[in-house]
């Protein structure tokens, strides 16, 4: 599952500045590309599939956890976004900081995190 939460923190840093500059970008981006185009009446831009890796994040990150959450309280909605004010990442995590334009993909993030014991 690791492979899976790694990869999901890659998808997040697309687009970023601080992404590494290791030509996964473009294989990203092109994998959404080609998800877009068989969708029909739905958008998949970068945003959606921030949100949708950052729900892998937050399901690999809940499954080995001791006592796993319910999961209905991993759901985001408005009302979890004041929790974002004062939210910190650990520097290995710094680009989920980045993500404060896509606030559903933010609190899964800081979710995530929270259930590896990764934020400070």
């Amino acid at each position: 599952m690791q492979d899976a939460f790694d990869t999901a923190y890659r998808i997040a840093q697309v687009g970023f500045a601080i992404a590494p500059k290791d030509g996964r970008d473009e294989l990203l981006e092109a994998g959404r590309r080609q998800i877009a185009s068989h969708l029909v009446g739905v958008k998949f831009r970068q945003e959606e599939m921030k949100v949708a890796a950052a729900k892998a994040a937050i399901l690999t990150s809940a499954f080995p956890a001791s006592a796993p959450p319910a999961f209905a309280a991993l759901r985001y909605d408005d009302t979890k976004l004041a929790s974002l004010k004062d939210a910190k990442f650990d520097a290995a995590y710094s680009a989920a900081s980045k993500l404060k334009a896509i606030p559903e993909a933010m609190w899964l993030w800081v979710e995530a995190l929270r259930l590896r014991g990764a934020n400070s």
